[in-house]
C-alpha cells in the first residue's frame, strides 16, 4: 500500500518485510537530503500518513535505524538523525524512458550502458520504451514519479514536442537529456557531438583526402542528432567554397532496415535503385552515411560499390558493436565512432548529482567521436 503524494512506494506483501521497506525509503530520504543532517525526522505520526504504512511499522523500523546508528531517539523531542553517511549506499530510484523497440541489438545496448552506470553508483533505474511516441513518453514519465523515481533520463522521440512538458517538470523531479536535444526545452543533456563530427567528416573526405564530390545520405528522422550533421557538413563546405561539391539527400533510412528483421528486402531494393542513380548522375567520389547497417545493406551487399570502383565510403558506428557484412569490412569504410556508453555514465552522473545537491544545472555536455583508421574489428 502507499499514500497518496508518497514519494516511494511501499508494497504491502513483498517479500521484503514493511518495516524494512519503510526504513530504506527513509535512508533514501536522508541521502537525497530531505532531512538535514543533524535535524530531525518528522514524527512517526506524519510518516505514516505520508509512507501509506501503520505506526506500529514506522516505530519498528525507527528501531532498525537506531540498531543501525542512523538515528535515535531524544525524549521529548523525537527522532534525530546522526550518521547520514550510514545512507550513502541507500539506492536512488531513477527512470529512463528511451524511443527504441526492445529485443534490438542497439535497445540492448543502450540498455546494457544504462544498467552498468547506475548500478556503478548504487543506484536502480526503471527502463521503459516510448516506442517513438511523444503521448506516450509523458504518460511514462507521469507513471515513473507516482511510483517514487528521483530523476529521470530523457532520450527523446523523433519530432519530439515534449521540451516545455519536461522543462516544467523539473518542479518535481530532475530530468537530463541523452542524445537529443529538446525543442524549447531549458534542460541539461549529454549529447554526441555531431556538429563537430559533421564538419570534420567533410573537411577529411572533401580536403584531406582530396574528393572532388561528396553525397550526404542522411535518416529524415527529425532529431537533433541528425539537423546538426547536415549543419556540420554545410558549415565545413561553404567554408572551403565547395558547397557545390556537397549533396545532402535525406531517406527514411529506419523503415528501410527494419523489415530486413522480417526477411523483406523490397525496400532494399527500390533505395538501390534511387543511389544509384544518384552516383551515376552525380560523378560523386565520396559518400557518407549516417548509418552503417544502410550503407551495408543498401550500397555494399547489393553491390552497388562495386559498379563504382574508387568511391571512399564512411559512416558513423557506435563503439563495440558490429553488425556488418564480410564485404562492409572488406570496403573498410572510414568511421566515426561514438561513445554511447560514456554519454549515459557521464547523464547519470549529473542526474544523480542534481538530486543529491538540489542545485539546478543546464549544462549541455558534448561527447566528441573520434575517428578510425577504417574497419576496426575490436569496435564496430
Amino acid at each position: 500500500m502507499s499514500a497518496a503524494g508518497s514519494t516511494i512506494e511501499i508494497v504491502s506483501g513483498n517479500k521484503v518485510p514493511l518495516y524494512r521497506q519503510v526504513a530504506k525509503a527513509i535512508q533514501t530520504r536522508i541521502r537525497t537530503g530531505m532531512y538535514v543532517a543533524e535535524g530531525r525526522l518528522p514524527s512517526m505520526r506524519a510518516l505514516s500518513d505520508e509512507l501509506g504504512v501503520t505506526v506500529s511499522v514506522v516505530h519498528r523500523a525507527m528501531r532498525e535505524l537506531e540498531r543501525e546508528g542512523i538515528v535515535t531517539t531524544e525524549h521529548g523531542r523525537g527522532m534525530a538523525i546522526v550518521a547520514d553517511k550510514s545512507c550513502e549506499q541507500a539506492a536512488i530510484l531513477f527512470g529512463f524512458i528511451h524511443p527504441y523497440s526492445t529485443g534490438k541489438d542497439f535497445s540492448r545496448s543502450v540498455l546494457g550502458y544504462v544498467s552498468q552506470a547506475f548500478e556503478g553508483r548504487a543506484n536502480l533505474a526503471v527502463t521503459r520504451t516510448s516506442k517513438d511516441d511523444p503521448v506516450l513518453e509523458r504518460e511514462i514519465a507521469e507513471h515513473l514519479i507516482a511510483n517514487g523515481v528521483k530523476g529521470l533520463l530523457i532520450w527523446g522521440v523523433n519530432d519530439d514536442s515534449n521540451g516545455p512538458y519536461f522543462t516544467q517538470l523539473t518542479k518535481k523531479v530532475p530530468v537530463v537529456l541523452v542524445d537529443r536535444l529538446l525543442r524549447d526545452a531549458d534542460l541539461p543533456a549529454v549529447v554526441l557531438d555531431y556538429l563537430a563530427t559533421g564538419r570534420e567528416i567533410c573537411n577529411h573526405l572533401l580536403e584531406t583526402m582530396g574528393r572532388k564530390r561528396l553525397l550526404v545520405l542522411m535518416d529524415n528522422l527529425h532529431i537533433s542528432a541528425y539537423g546538426e550533421t547536415i549543419s556540420g557538413v554545410e558549415q565545413a563546405a561553404a567554408e572551403m567554397g565547395r558547397s557545390t561539391d556537397v549533396t545532402i539527400v535525406q531517406y527514411p533510412v529506419s523503415d528501410v532496415i527494419e523489415p530486413i528483421h522480417h526477411r523483406d528486402f523490397s525496400r532494399v531494393d527500390v533505395y538501390r535503385e534511387h543511389v544509384e542513380r544518384l552516383l551515376r548522375e552525380g560523378g560523386y567520389d565520396a559518400v557518407f552515411c549516417i548509418s552503417g547497417v544502410f550503407l551495408d545493406r543498401v550500397l555494399v551487399e547489393t553491390g552497388l560499390l562495386d559498379a563504382f570502383p574508387g568511391i571512399q565510403t564512411a559512416t558513423l558506428c557506435n563503439q563495440g558493436i558490429h553488425t556488418g557484412s564480410r564485404r562492409f569490412c572488406e570496403i573498410s569504410p572510414l568511421q566515426w565512432n561514438s561513445n554511447q556508453a560514456e554519454m549515459i555514465a557521464i547523464a547519470a552522473d549529473m542526474l544523480q548529482e542534481w538530486v543529491l545537491s538540489r542545485r539546478i544545472t543546464r549544462n549541455i555536455v558534448r561527447i566528441p567521436f573520434r575517428r578510425l583508421h577504417g574497419f576496426n574489428r575490436s569496435g564496430m
